[in-house]
C-alpha cells in the first residue's frame, strides 16, 4: 500500500485539514471577529454561548486561535457533566485552577442544550454561578440558543451565532483536499457532495474521504451510494411489512442510515399498499404516535423519548398487522411524494439563497436585494440567451 492510501486510513481527513489559525476558518468570518473581540475583553464580559448546527465550526474557531496564540483548550462535554454535581465538582475547578503548563487557558462546554430534564435539574443554576466565577474565558456551545432551557444562560453569556457553510465554500475547500490528496474529481460531483451537506463542513469532508477510498470521486458513484441508502430503506420497508421477528426489524431500524423522519415519511407513503381495515388503521396510529414523540422532544428536548419514536416506527407498525402474511407477491415501495416535493423546494431555494450571498460579496449588497432585483432578470437571461446565462452562472460559481 503506498504511504498515501496508509495516512489515509489513519488519519481521518476532518482531523488532518482542520484549521491551525484564524485565517483557515471557512465561511464564519463574523463569528470570528466577534470570538476576538470578547478574548481581548475578557473578562468584561466571562463567557460566549457559540449557537449553531453541527459541523460548522464552533469548537474548530476556539481551536485554531488556541492554537496560533498559545493558548491551552480544555474541553468538557456538557452531556457527560450536565447535574448539578458534577458541575460543581468537575467544571467549576477546571474554570479556577491556572494551567499546570503556565499557559493562558480556555474553557470549551460543549452541548450546554444538554442540560434538560428531571436528571439534570439544578445545572443550568450552577452553570450560572461557573461563569460568575471563571478566571478564564469560558465557551459554551449549544445548537439551538434559544431554547428555554439556556434563557438565564443567555443573559450571561455574549451570544455568537455561527451559519450554515455557504455550499460553494464547501465546494472550493472539497476541491482543494482532493488537489492535495491527489484524488481525481468531477467537478460537479464535488458540487453534489458539497450541496447535500447541508452546510455542514465536517460531514462534506466525511463523505469525501468515504467516496475517494475507492478511486476517482464521480457522479455515477455519488449516485450510486444514494441508490444504496434507497436499497437500506426498502429493506427495512419489507421487514417491517412483510416479517413477524421483533429483532429482526430492531437490527435492520437500527442499521438505517436514514433518520427516524425519513422512516416516518416512507412508512406514511406506502403502508396503504400492505395493510387493510383495522392493520392500517394501527398503523396509521403507531406512526401518529411517533410525530407526537418527536414534537415533544423538539420543544422540550426529551430525548430520552427517541427509543418510542424507534420502537413505534418498527414494532409497532410491524405488529399492527391482523394476520401473519398482509398483501401477497411483490410490492413496489415509492419514494413519499410530500417528502421528495419539499426536499426538492428546499434545495432549490437554498442554493439560489447561496448563490446570492456569494454574489453579493461581489457585488456589495445584500442577498436578499439580488433575489428581488436580479433573479427574475437573470432567469429571462437564461431562457433567452443560454450562453449569457451560462457564463453568469459560471462567474456566481467562481
Amino acid at each position: 500500500m503506498s504511504n498515501f492510501g496508509r495516512n489515509r486510513v489513519a488519519q481521518p481527513w476532518v482531523k488532518r485539514y482542520a484549521p491551525t489559525k484564524i485565517s483557515e476558518i471557512i465561511g464564519q468570518t463574523k463569528a470570528v471577529k466577534q470570538f476576538a473581540a470578547f478574548i481581548n475583553t475578557f473578562p468584561s464580559s466571562k463567557a460566549v454561548l457559540f449557537a449553531g448546527p453541527p459541523g460548522v465550526g464552533k469548537t474548530s474557531v476556539v481551536k485554531a486561535f488556541a492554537n496560533e496564540f498559545n493558548f491551552e483548550v480544555v474541553e468538557l462535554n456538557a452531556s457527560d457533566k450536565r447535574n448539578k454535581k458534577s458541575i460543581a465538582e468537575i467544571v467549576m475547578p477546571a474554570c479556577r485552577q491556572a494551567s499546570i503548563f503556565g499557559a493562558r487557558k480556555i474553557i470549551v462546554l460543549d452541548e450546554v442544550d444538554g442540560l434538560s430534564g428531571m436528571k439534570d435539574r439544578g445545572g443550568a443554576t450552577e452553570l450560572l454561578k461557573v461563569i460568575e466565577a471563571t478566571k478564564f474565558p469560558l465557551i459554551l456551545t449549544a445548537n439551538d440558543a434559544y431554547s428555554k432551557k439556556l434563557r438565564s444562560i443567555r443573559k450571561k453569556a455574549t451570544l455568537i451565532s455561527f451559519e450554515r457553510v455557504n455550499y460553494l465554500s464547501i465546494a472550493k475547500h472539497l476541491r482543494a483536499i482532493c488537489d492535495k490528496e491527489g484524488v481525481k474529481y468531477d467537478p460537479v460531483a464535488i458540487q453534489n457532495v458539497a450541496t447535500s451537506s447541508k452546510g455542514d463542513m465536517r460531514a462534506a469532508i466525511n463523505d469525501l474521504q468515504m467516496l475517494a477510498s475507492d478511486g476517482p470521486i464521480t457522479c455515477g458513484k455519488i449516485l450510486e451510494s444514494q441508490r444504496n441508502k434507497e436499497e437500506t430503506i426498502f429493506e427495512v420497508l419489507k421487514m417491517v411489512f412483510k416479517s413477524n421477528s421483533s429483532d429482526a426489524v430492531f437490527n435492520a431500524v437500527d442499521n438505517l442510515s436514514e433518520d427516524y423522519s425519513i422512516l416516518a415519511y416512507w412508512l406514511d407513503g406506502n403502508i396503504q399498499k400492505e395493510y387493510r381495515g383495522l392493520a392500517l388503521k394501527r398503523g396509521y396510529d403507531c406512526i401518529s404516535r411517533a410525530d407526537i414523540f418527536k414534537r415533544r422532544i423538539m420543544r422540550w428536548q426529551h430525548w430520552r423519548f427517541l427509543v418510542y419514536i424507534r420502537d413505534l416506527l418498527s414494532v409497532g407498525v410491524q405488529q399492527a398487522k391482523q394476520n401473519k402474511v398482509t398483501s401477497t407477491g411483490w410490492v413496489s415501495y415509492r419514494p413519499p411524494s410530500l417528502m421528495l416535493k419539499l426536499w426538492h423546494r428546499k434545495a432549490r431555494r437554498a442554493k439560489r439563497k447561496a448563490e446570492m450571498e456569494k454574489a453579493g460579496e461581489y457585488l456589495h449588497t445584500s442577498a436578499y436585494r439580488l433575489e428581488r432585483d436580479f433573479l427574475p432578470y437573470y432567469d429571462v437571461i437564461c431562457a433567452k440567451n443560454k450562453v449569457l446565462g451560462e457564463e453568469i452562472k459560471e462567474w456566481l460559481n467562481k
